[in-house]
């Protein structure tokens, strides 16, 4: 069974609409984020509440897969991958750490504080043996009905949790998800 990463990706949530894309942000931005090798460039994000479209704020990086979204009311801090296998992404571990310095960047020169915190990552395994993947759908879910004596051949399960991390000299809570899914048949 072969392992990859498609992507990993930190969500702040909480009130950003202020860093929109103005002259002034962008020129704090460069000065601020340049010493990450990150570029100033926008996004498109319809506001809820009025439903129109606006330009926000994004960061991309010169050498690495990185971006930062300055949405209305979340901050996606992402890194893709270059290929099928994630060869080009470091540990899980490596993006928290990273990420952290950009959070505390933000906190330190937008005064942002955010409510809530969550942790993505897209990972996929793929195997050739059908009764693997039976194998793993009945330990994570009891088959019901006619799924009894037939595995389905697309699944997906959902699991959230949370947990307590240190970000900034403040204990946050996490949003953990993980979504097993099959999709081939």
């Amino acid at each position: 069974m072969e392992k990859g990463c498609f992507q990993y990706q930190i969500v702040l949530f909480g009130d950003y609409t202020d860093i929109s894309f103005t002259q002034d942000n962008v020129a704090k931005m460069m000065t601020i984020f340049s010493k990450y090798n990150l570029l100033v460039n926008t996004f498109n994000e319809v506001d809820v509440k009025t439903g129109n479209t606006i330009q926000r704020v994004r960061l991309v990086s010169i050498n690495d897969p990185i971006e930062i979204r300055f949405g209305l009311s979340r901050i996606d801090i992402l890194m893709h991958s270059k290929d099928y296998y994630g060869t080009n992404l470091n540990s899980l571990e490596d993006f928290i750490t990273t990420s952290k310095k950009y959070i505390e960047q933000i906190q330190q020169e937008y005064n942002k504080d955010f409510n809530r915190v969550s942790l993505v990552s897209d990972f996929f395994y793929e195997d050739e043996n059908r009764d693997n993947y039976d194998y793993i759908y009945r330990k994570i879910r009891v088959p019901f009905g006619s799924f009894k004596d037939s595995v389905p051949i697309e699944w997906s399960i959902t699991d959230v949790n949370r947990v307590k991390e240190i970000i900034n000299g403040n204990c946050e809570e996490i949003n953990l998800a993980a979504i097993f899914s099959r999709y081939k048949g």
